[in-house]
């Protein structure tokens, strides 16, 4: 194999470890989804122990103090890899925000080394696509 396929393939495997690999800061900050499916989100954050946090229902937004300066650029990934539930995200120095494209309940629990957090859809759930009714008896079909 010459030389550049070695580094194509080799540069090939290093993205797919990384995208498989739970997301992890430089200073072992993380997070990993627990569970993801129409009745909410888990998260497990690592390495980010919390102060407080501070959940705003109108605007579906969570606002979250860390004890330590938080990688901004580790919140700044939740929105493109979750916008099912998270419409956008940022950190900066030790303060968070985290919010929500509908109504959704946060909870957060401390943990250990971190802290886990839920979001759980508000209301109804969202509406699902109609299928068409049946053809009526003594109709010809359509076409």
């Amino acid at each position: 194999m010459s030389g550049a396929r070695i580094l194509c393939l080799r540069a090939g495997v290093a993205a797919l470890v990384l995208m498989l690999a739970p997301a992890q800061a430089q200073n072992g900050a993380g997070y990993e989804v627990i569970s993801s499916g129409p009745d909410g989100l888990e998260l497990r954050f690592h390495g980010l122990p919390m102060r407080s946090v501070h959940a705003d229902d109108n605007q579906n937004a969570l606002a979250i103090d860390f004890l330590q300066p938080v990688d901004g650029a580790l919140f700044e990934r939740l929105a493109g890899e979750l916008p099912q539930w998270i419409s956008m995200s940022y950190a900066n120095f030790d303060n968070g925000v985290i919010r929500s494209p509908r109504p959704v309940t946060f909870l957060a629990h401390p943990e250990s080394d971190g802290f886990t957090l839920r979001i759980i859809p508000r209301g109804d759930a969202p509406p699902q696509p109609m299928t068409p009714p049946p053809p009526m008896r003594g109709s010809s079909p359509p076409g």
